[in-house]
């Protein structure tokens, strides 16, 4: 899927490489495919505006009129030559929000997009960005499944089951296997006294008895 422009990917004009350290983007005749969107939710947190064309601009003016987002993960993406500027500092943004319009402010050569990716804040960490017109450069993290509350569980629940298992008495007694917490998993087919450490009995069949596994904590299960 293209990110930062419509068919992104297929606009390159001008490839990173040597001083140029971004990806140049082309213009277009429809207006509507020259509007500029974020890679990926971030936050706005410089931009400049009220530049022209200068192709004598040098330094931070080569860029005219541009949008710097940082990402959740350090990640910084540069969008430059804009001829509007939709955002502003501190604006929270996504793919779907947008921050400007092509043009060619600064010292560009022509309208176009001067797209960059940076691992960090400064110009030094920039790096190929070709790959981030057609993926994110931050991606949410999942969140690890979290235990259910002790009443969420009952008899005959299916549950995927992590660490160790004991055998003997509740709470106690020799280990007799280990699990994975991804692909193991069991039915609950007895549960004591809450209070106690590892109150859920689990077996390989919904029937207690049948081909035991051991007990374990609430810690160590989830539903399927």
């Amino acid at each position: 899927m293209s990110k930062v422009l419509k068919e992104s990917e297929k606009r390159i004009t001008n490839n990173y490489g040597g001083s140029h350290k971004g990806v140049d983007l082309g213009y277009r005749a429809n207006e509507n495919e020259n509007v500029v969107y974020p890679n990926c939710k971030g936050e706005v947190v410089e931009i400049v505006t009220g530049k022209g064309n200068d192709r004598n601009a040098t330094g931070v003016d080569s860029w005219g009129n541009y949008v710097l987002i940082k990402h959740g993960n350090g990640y910084h993406t540069r969008y430059a030559h804009l001829r509007d500027v939709y955002t502003k500092v501190g604006e929270k943004v996504d793919e779907n929000i947008s921050i400007g319009l092509i043009g060619d402010s600064g010292n560009a050569n022509g309208r176009h997009l001067h797209f960059e990716v940076a691992t960090g804040y400064s110009s030094s960490t920039r790096i190929n960005p070709t790959p981030y017109l057609t993926k994110s450069v931050y991606e949410e993290p999942t969140s690890e499944p979290q235990p259910k509350p002790d009443e969420e569980f009952k008899v005959g629940d299916k549950v995927i089951v992590s660490g160790y298992a004991t055998s003997d008495s509740n709470g106690g007694g020799s280990r007799t296997a280990e699990y994975d917490g991804t692909t193991d998993t069991l039915y609950i087919t007895k549960i004591t006294d809450l209070s106690k450490p590892r109150p859920y009995h689990l077996s390989r069949e919904p029937i207690f008895g049948q081909l035991n596994r051991g007990w374990v904590a609430k810690s160590q299960i989830r539903k399927c």
